[in-house]
């Protein structure tokens, strides 16, 4: 797999030092916004010229957002822009006719807005062109996309076989509403593996892109490991006893019901450790919970589940841990024979 996190890149914020291009791997997709009006000044072509060599020395794939704006800010036009700032595509925001973007496309790779942008108008701009669509970021709350629309449109890109391009909030917060940028309303709070891990496992998005700046170390190792290896990492708390599941390479059983997750090694570990293990903590069973088949279960002891939904309590079955609240959504995208590993937050 090739897949790698995207990042966004502010002039202004570059300019005042709060971050750097360090933070940014080689070759990583970049998103560059070349409209932002409060950028605009005597210096803001040499500026971003310079931003864009920088980005481009580093094997950085750049998408840039141009307007009519744009073109007045450089003194320049379309094909200028992308051969002078070394960009990869180009998404074309407001101000082009129809007529205007298919020109466009046809002599580069071209974004188009995937939350706005008609299907049809799409199709009309990709018979002679190569394009992408792209996803908004909602800088006010309540204003992202819902789920239902979000799955929807993307379904109908990827039958047509255009690429979907989304994102989701970084840690540091961007001005002027510091509420955090997310292309779903849902994600907005959220943590940024579980959000990235759910662009990529629930909705088919292709690449993901952070909106703001800032990412956890941790949650960059979960990303990194879910697109070169496809394993998912549940981060969880865990009875000491057992941490000798954590840090292991799991798989799903290929026949586990919906609302498990049978571990399909669980019973062999149990099996050459000789574990006896009695009966305790027979609690009710939460979603997220993480569970142990005791002695009673005869030969089923120590075959290790975790709950997708709520079960009763039974006297056969210990829990000894739990996924952590905020990566609960993650449990839903691990599917029969997934690997996934258990992570100590």
């Amino acid at each position: 797999m090739n897949r790698q996190l995207g990042y966004s890149v502010y002039l202004s914020l570059i300019r005042n030092g709060s971050v750097s291009l360090d933070d940014i791997g080689n070759g990583a997709p970049v998103f560059l916004s070349l409209h932002i009006e409060e950028e605009f000044d005597e210096n803001y072509s040499s500026d971003i010229l310079r931003l864009c060599s920088r980005l481009h020395e580093k094997d950085c794939r750049i998408i840039a957002d141009i307007s009519k704006k744009t073109l007045e800010m450089l003194g320049t036009d379309v094909d200028a822009i992308a051969k002078k700032l070394h960009l990869s595509a180009l998404r074309i925001d407001y101000g082009f006719s129809l007529d205007e973007i298919k020109e466009i496309a046809k002599a580069h790779k071209t974004v188009l807005n995937a939350s706005t942008m008609p299907l049809k108008e799409m199709l009309e701009v990709k018979k002679d062109g190569s394009i992408m669509a792209m996803h908004n970021f909602y800088p006010r709350k309540e204003t992202g996309l819902d789920e239902e629309y979000f799955l929807e449109v993307n379904d109908a890109l990827k039958q047509n076989g255009i690429e979907v391009l989304s994102f989701i909030p970084g840690k540091i917060k961007r001005g002027p509403l510091f509420e955090g940028l997310p292309t779903l309303e849902k994600q907005r709070f959220s943590n940024a593996y579980a959000n990235y891990a759910e662009m990529i496992r629930k909705y088919n998005v292709d690449q993901v892109y952070l909106s703001e700046p800032g990412i956890d170390d941790k949650d960059l190792e979960r990303i990194e490991l879910l697109n070169k290896e496809d394993i998912i990492t549940l981060p969880v708390s865990i009875d000491p006893e057992y941490e000798y599941l954590l840090d292991r390479v799991l798989s799903d059983r290929v026949d586990s019901p919906c609302g498990l997750v049978r571990v399909l090694e669980s019973r062999e570990y149990s099996r050459s450790s000789g574990l006896q293990i009695a009966a305790r903590n027979s609690s009710e069973r939460f979603r997220g919970s993480i569970t142990i088949d005791n002695s009673l279960y005869k030969r089923y002891c120590g075959e290790v589940q975790i709950t997708k939904q709520d079960f009763p309590m039974d006297e056969k079955v210990n829990v000894i841990g739990r996924i952590e609240s905020e990566y609960l959504g993650i449990l839903d995208l691990i599917q029969r024979g997934n690997r996934f590993i258990l992570k100590k937050e």
